[in-house]
């Protein structure tokens, strides 16, 4: 399901500022997929350098970083509409 940025239902919520028309056509030129992924999916790992840059569409996702021991230290919370998923 492709949901260009101008018919986001995202951008209704009281959180996000209205774009310009320039702007609009700004990020959604930066659109270039919408992609579903599996609970549980590392979307991008710590070390990883570069790539796209991802808006949670739906459901929630975490950043963490991996402890020695194994453990997972959470360092942010992400929620629909955030952006920057980029490490």
């Amino acid at each position: 399901m492709f949901v260009q940025c101008v018919h986001c239902p995202l951008r209704r919520r009281p959180l996000f500022r209205p774009f310009s028309e320039t702007e609009l056509g700004f990020i959604g030129g930066m659109k270039t997929d919408h992609i579903v992924v599996a609970p549980r999916t590392d979307i991008i790992r710590e070390d990883e350098v570069g790539g796209p840059v991802y808006t949670l569409f739906e459901g929630w996702a975490i950043r963490y970083h991996r402890l020695p021991n194994g453990a997972r230290q959470i360092l942010d919370i992400v929620l629909p509409g955030m952006d920057g998923l980029k490490s």
